[in-house]
């Protein structure tokens, strides 16, 4: 088993792997939204966490206000997110080939937007939809 500080270190050098990855195919315009753990990212939007210790920057209102802001759009993420998973296929272990998990997660995404504009257009939204603009899906 390896030792903590090295499993510590080759997590974060998947991490910087995956943000390099992500960064190659984000827009100049594309920002993302993540946790903490993606603070390193410079395309990815993420709180801050709370000073533990007086050599740190002291907590301001906007920290607050940005942390709460980023947890309501993230939250709105995450929910569609959690409908894309409750699909049946989702739930057991996948045994079988990458292009069949592509095929049934693209299948699962295409369904659950669908599901998502058919219940916006019956007049029940899943989020709250502030402004004077026409909300279209």
């Amino acid at each position: 088993m390896a030792a903590p500080g090295r499993l510590a270190v080759e997590c974060h050098c998947a991490l910087q792997l995956i943000f390099a990855r992500i960064e190659s195919v984000v827009v100049a315009d594309e920002w993302g939204l993540g946790g903490l753990a993606c603070s390193s990212s410079e395309r990815i939007l993420c709180g801050r966490k709370r000073p533990t210790s007086v050599n740190q920057p002291v907590w301001a209102q906007l920290d607050e206000y940005w942390n709460n802001l980023i947890a309501f759009y993230r939250a709105r993420v995450e929910k569609v997110i959690s409908q894309i998973k409750c699909h049946g296929w989702a739930k057991d272990t996948f045994r079988g080939p990458y292009a069949m998990l592509v095929a049934l997660n693209e299948a699962s995404i295409v369904m659950t937007a669908l599901q998502i504009k058919r219940d916006f257009e019956a007049g029940h939204c899943i989020f709250e939809v502030v402004g004077p603009w026409p909300h279209n899906i």
